[in-house]
């Protein structure tokens, strides 16, 4: 069997069906037996989450194969090493110093920032520079803030050292571009068109985690984690993890509502995210950065997303970043 581009009928039909039931976008039109180029684009997203599968486009016999698989909870092979080079003290020493300058108080979920400015890498209240102060808070709070992705390529930004010339974007498109090849700096047009933002590429600091199956066989989903499996593979994983968050609505995936942080340490597994909502009006809801650690008593707390998980390379000495630099402290701006 081979379905392609200008395929129709009942076998398209039924694919698209699959397709839809992992997750995967067919176009508007939903299964209409028509083969085009949204569907394409789907059984290509779908080929491109397995190692093992030829990504053309194409349905054939190898991929009909994996996809049945999948859609029969079998488990998926893990194609990446399972050991990683663990994060050496100074390096934890310095990541709890930040935690508990972000987590302690006042840092909220908002439309908050950082970037590098004399010296330090600067929690802002809020983009369009040092010392705006008016952004709309449910809890009429106003303080430094992040919102979910600027969190996590902030805290990219610190722990590779990128502390020159650096500041730090936000409003990342994906999570795929945060770990892109290119390290070219890159321009950013924001709302209106009053103020640019730039932030380098993560290049090969950024590597693809693969999973073991058992997230897939839980949720019904494509190659993807769940907190249960980072939980029980957290001796086996990197030091520090970023996740692109899916949360699931109207029994539909939602790729990539937004990006969080897990660390492991010790044995031990922690999550760290700016969690939080914009109303109606563009009111941020203002929860405050919330660090927990993740255990079997509260696992089952998270139940309701599924991550694509990067982790973050380390030399072999357990660093990150350029060793000749400092890493540089992590400040509220006043």
């Amino acid at each position: 069997m081979l379905l392609k581009l200008g395929s129709q009928g009942p076998l398209v039909v039924e694919l698209q069906q699959n397709l839809l039931k992992l997750g995967y976008d067919v176009g508007p039109d939903g299964a209409d037996g028509d083969y085009g180029a949204n569907t394409k684009k789907a059984v290509l997203a779908f080929q491109l989450d397995y190692i093992d599968v030829d990504d053309d486009g194409d349905y054939g016999p190898q991929t009909d194969g994996k996809l049945r698989r999948v859609l029969n909870n079998a488990p998926v092979t893990p194609t990446q090493p399972t050991s990683y080079v663990a994060c050496n003290d100074e390096t934890w020493h310095a990541f709890e110093k930040v935690i508990d300058v972000i987590t302690r108080g006042p840092v909220r979920y908002g439309p908050g920032r950082g970037l590098f400015h004399d010296g330090k890498f600067v929690v802002t209240y809020g983009p369009g520079g040092l010392g705006l102060k008016n952004w709309k808070c449910a809890t009429g709070a106003v303080a430094p803030s992040f919102h979910c992705s600027a969190f996590t390529n902030f805290i990219l930004g610190w722990l590779l050292r990128y502390n020159a010339d650096y500041t730090h974007a936000g409003n990342i498109p994906e999570l795929f571009d945060l770990c892109s090849q290119s390290k070219t700096l890159h321009e950013i047009p924001q709302e209106g068109g009053t103020w640019i933002l730039r932030y380098r590429g993560y290049g090969e600091a950024c590597f693809k985690l693969q999973p073991d199956g058992s997230g897939a066989k839980r949720n019904g989903v494509g190659n993807y984690f769940d907190a249960r499996e980072l939980l029980a593979r957290r001796a086996d994983l990197p030091s520090f993890m970023v996740c692109g968050q899916s949360t699931r609505f109207g029994g539909v995936w939602k790729w990539w509502h937004h990006t969080v942080l897990y660390a492991t340490h010790g044995g031990r597994l922690y999550r760290i995210a700016a969690d939080g909502y914009v109303a109606t009006g563009g009111v941020w809801s203002g929860q405050p950065m919330k660090w927990v650690e993740i255990t079997d008593q509260n696992v089952g707390n998270l139940d309701g997303a599924i991550y694509q998980a990067y982790g973050v390379r380390p030399a072999e000495d357990g660093s990150y970043g350029d060793p000749t630099r400092p890493i540089a402290e992590v400040v509220l701006e006043p």
